[in-house]
């Protein structure tokens, strides 16, 4: 979170400056670059707390979880559906108060 108030406000210059010159298809497909280069950064340099699994002591030695069970469960899918809301919700949110804002 050491960034986000940053990158957030380069976000909203960047979309308000494109909007104006490019149109809104050339904004969102140019957001979406900077976010997927920001998350690709942010795994490359992220460190693992867990060992692999060959190399995890006795007792940490866990079955692998049966991933059919796991999104059959209600509670997961309702979960992830409210997740994808609140997501579009805060997406168009932003596009909104970019394409508002006069710099």
């Amino acid at each position: 979170m050491a960034g986000h108030p940053q990158l957030l406000t380069c976000l909203l210059v960047m979309i308000n400056r494109l909007l104006e010159s490019h149109g809104y298809a050339y904004t969102v497909r140019a957001t979406g670059y900077v976010i997927t280069g920001c998350l690709v950064v942010a795994c490359v340099l992220i460190k693992f707390r867990i060992p692999g699994r060959k190399h995890r002591p006795a007792h940490m030695q866990l079955p692998a979880p049966d991933m059919k069970s796991v999104v059959r469960h209600r509670p997961y899918q309702f979960l992830i559906a409210g997740g994808f809301c609140i997501a579009v919700r805060l997406a168009q949110s932003n596009l909104f108060v970019a394409s508002d804002s006069r710099i």
